[in-house]
């Protein structure tokens, strides 16, 4: 607060650029009026309706109970599924367990989900600074990773429908006045690599950042220009390409794994049936 404070006795115009759990706090404290005349407000990796989400949780005590049952559950399942397997028995035993314990892991993933409001909680996320006649924000970029859990989406209907086509928004419009604008983008394609990997994308976080940051500089003017549309096109083809091949490398070494330990498997039940024989 002080140092936000300081800032805006520094400059005209004040930009506020949260990450994750930050953007939760820096949301409550604009909503709240602790921090004003923001000109653009940008996130990364948002966790702002999952919190208020969270907190609705604790209004239905009767479902948490029961996915917490299911939850138990589908541990013990899987805790079964790995002493079938230490024990050497059928390698179908272990299959078949390992799917229903993530199944009920899946139901009871599904009883969470339904007790709390989702979309009520990204709706509110958006009009608690984009709303109203006197908006606390003229522009919301939310930039969201294409693997990142954590956001899980745009904060709207309309924006989670076109995400493929939105992500080639990188570089900033006008900024109008109460405007939420998600921009998709590419970081690792990895869900747990994604929400920590923002800073490394330069052709599209970093790129865009500093568009988002000289068009707050300028508001009344039309937005500058400072990279062709050629240039920005190239770059993120070559990401999406690049991402692309990692992901496909991590799908290869997952498949190899699962070949390998079949192949071990096999050459195990092999061994112990000719032991059996040789013993009779």
């Amino acid at each position: 607060m002080r140092d936000h404070e300081w800032l805006k006795s520094q400059c005209e115009r004040t930009v506020v650029v949260a990450h994750s759990a930050g953007s939760a706090v820096t949301h409550q404290l604009i909503r709240d009026g602790r921090i004003k005349d923001v000109q653009t407000y940008v996130t990364l990796g948002e966790a702002i309706w999952r919190m208020q989400w969270m907190r609705s949780l604790s209004k239905s005590g009767q479902q948490r109970i029961v996915a917490l049952a299911l939850a138990v559950v589908g541990f013990a399942l899987w805790v079964v599924a790995i002493v079938v397997a230490v024990n050497r028995q059928p390698l179908w035993w272990t299959l078949v367990l390992l799917a229903a314990s993530g199944c009920v892991h899946a139901i009871s993933v599904r009883v969470v989900w339904r007790t709390g409001d989702a979309d009520e909680a990204r709706r509110t996320a958006i009009e608690n600074l984009c709303g109203g006649e006197h908006p606390k924000v003229r522009l919301w970029r939310d930039y969201i990773g294409s693997s990142d859990p954590v956001p899980g989406g745009a904060l709207t209907d309309t924006a989670r429908a076109t995400q493929r086509g939105a992500q080639a928004a990188a570089v900033p419009q006008s900024a109008d006045a109460g405007r939420y604008e998600p921009v998709w983008i590419r970081n690792r394609r990895s869900m747990l690599l994604d929400h920590t990997a923002y800073p490394d994308n330069l052709e599209e976080y970093v790129a865009g950042l500093g568009m988002d940051l000289v068009a707050a500089s300028l508001p009344d003017e039309p937005p500058p220009t400072l990279i062709d549309a050629v240039t920005a096109a190239r770059a993120q083809i070559a990401r999406a390409l690049r991402t692309l091949s990692m992901s496909m490398a991590r799908l290869g070494c997952a498949a190899v794994a699962v070949a390998v330990l079949f192949a071990l498997t096999l050459d195990d039940s092999a061994g112990l049936q000719r032991l059996g024989a040789g013993g009779g």
